[in-house]
């Protein structure tokens, strides 16, 4: 599961810009050239003609198996076209089901011209190549760890208890040890291994299912077990690793809380809305940022697996909850307006539902609703209802009618109103609006409306009555701004002690 997010699409962006560059080159002759004898020809033209995307996807780029010995007469054809510098030979990492080592070839790469595009179709075709090597590896990878049954939290508490007893392999050597299969390493570049081996790891860290290690290969982190597995980590990391780290490096405990630190000050609304989720971003940013300084490989392995598992929960969590706000969205676009009766079209969005919602953003703007941030008893209430004359003519007469009684819900209407007459100002034009806006401030505000004006309404003077009930509503409003300021030192007081919780190390 994957959240499209700006963040993740800009992520990616930095990953191929940080992709090494390709070293293979081609010395294409605009010249005479030798010629060869048929065969030989042959394959150079086979080479030319399919040495483009399709050509690979298809299998009718020249391939040859590198794991065995050639006759001589292949042997010789390739060696007369690789002096003339008219192909080069590029390994490749097959995947094969039914081979649980994976097949070793080598792919007869040629370019059509020298154009400059020639020359970046021919590069582009060795990076597809070498993409494919990765996704060989990344599968023989998942298939492994899931047929052993490798599950890695087990992994990670072996590790740190002292009871692992597994083969130590970097990734760096699981890559060799599928290269160094290739019978005929005098035929292609001196540094054309190294360069697979560079491109392949690049590939298989930018595309991130597994993540490569020091110590156990490559290691696939499944996202469909993320979340639990974040849970199970974050208490491996405190009681386990995160004590014998600072016993081992005194200044640990420090530069973490330093890191911490940096973390918190530019995370303040998050910090007070979503403080499960902060601490989990700021555990994730301090297993990555340690995980490259810690000298021990062991413990920086342990930190980058966990710095992976905790990333893909994460993104899990932040996709539920996009998830969840277009489906409000949906819901407020599709049910709100024909919803019956018309103080059902009236949506208020308070506690969980409002917390860290994008929403009251969004609707400010938007010319199909009318909404507010409305400061109540409990905290602060998104309320929406359409851009509808006749809805707020309709909820008018429900709160005359049927709430004519003081409460949050009405009180948060009314002002949803008052803030947005300049918006809806017509509408006021209007005598029936202008009355059913009074009559229903009256029946639920009635109280905080002096009774001559009460009186005065009853017995037919109407118009007299707005401007009170503007200025009562004036008044009500700037009690919002008591209750937001009141609110934003509850949120700095709230901010303060979750700062120096999340600050203890130990």
């Amino acid at each position: 599961m994957k959240a499209e997010t700006i963040e993740s699409s800009a992520k990616e962006n930095i990953a191929r810009m940080n992709h090494p560059s390709l070293r293979m080159e081609l010395k294409i002759h605009s010249g005479p050239r030798s010629y060869f004898d048929t065969e030989t020809e042959s394959l150079l033209t086979l080479s030319r003609i399919n040495s483009r995307p399709e050509g690979l996807s298809d299998g009718k780029l020249p391939t040859l198996n590198a794991e065995i010995d050639w006759d001589r007469k292949t042997y010789s054809r390739v060696e007369s076209l690789l002096k003339e510098g008219l192909v080069v030979l590029v390994p490749r990492i097959k995947y094969r089901k039914e081979k649980r080592e994976g097949e070793v070839v080598l792919h007869l790469v040629s370019a059509k011209g020298d154009t400059v595009r020639d020359r970046e179709a021919f590069k582009n075709l060795i990076l597809e190549i070498h993409r494919r090597s990765a996704w060989a590896v990344r599968n023989y990878t998942i298939e492994n760890q899931t047929s052993r049954n490798r599950k890695l939290d087990v992994l990670l508490d072996e590790v740190l208890s002292g009871k692992w007893i597994g083969p130590r392999r970097s990734s760096n050597e699981v890559l060799i040890g599928y290269l160094e299969r290739i019978r005929m390493p005098e035929l292609i570049r001196d540094d054309a291994v190294a360069e697979a081996e560079e491109q392949i790891d690049a590939f298989m860290r930018e595309e991130g299912f597994v993540i490569p290690t020091k110590n156990f290969g490559y290691v696939y982190v499944p996202e469909a077990e993320a979340d639990s597995l974040f849970k199970k980590t974050k208490n491996l990391y405190k009681y386990q690793l995160l004590p014998k780290l600072t016993n081992a490096i005194p200044t640990l405990e420090n530069e973490i809380r330093t890191y911490r630190e940096s973390f918190l000050d530019v995370s303040y609304d998050e910090l007070i809305e979503a403080p499960i989720l902060t601490r989990d971003r700021m555990f994730v940013g301090e297993w990555h940022k340690f995980s490259q300084t810690i000298v021990s490989s062991f413990e920086s392995d342990i930190l980058a697996i966990l710095s992976s598992i905790g990333t893909k929960a994460i993104a899990s969590e932040e996709y539920k909850k996009e998830m969840e706000n277009r489906k409000i969205d949906r819901s407020l676009r599709q049910a709100l307006p024909g919803a019956d009766p018309p103080m059902a079209r009236f949506l208020r969005l308070e506690g969980a539902d409002f917390s860290g919602t994008k929403l009251p953003k969004s609707l400010e703007e938007d010319s199909e609703f009318l909404s507010i941030v409305y400061f109540g008893a409990k905290g602060p209430c998104l309320c929406v209802c359409p851009n509808s004359e006749a809805t707020v003519l309709a909820i008018f007469g429900q709160l005359e009618d049927k709430y004519s009684f003081e409460s949050e819900t009405a009180l948060s209407f009314l002002l949803m109103i008052y803030a947005r007459r300049n918006r809806i100002g017509t509408w006021f034009n209007k005598e029936a609006f202008r009355e059913a806006f009074c009559g229903a401030a009256l029946a639920c505000l009635g109280k905080k409306v002096p009774w001559l004006y009460r009186m005065a309404f009853f017995v037919g003077f109407r118009e007299s009555l707005l401007s009170e009930v503007f200025h009562v509503l004036s008044v009500l409003d700037y009690d919002q701004l008591d209750r937001k300021l009141e609110g934003e030192n509850q949120s700095r007081r709230k901010y303060d002690t979750l700062r120096q919780e999340f600050l203890k190390v130990i």
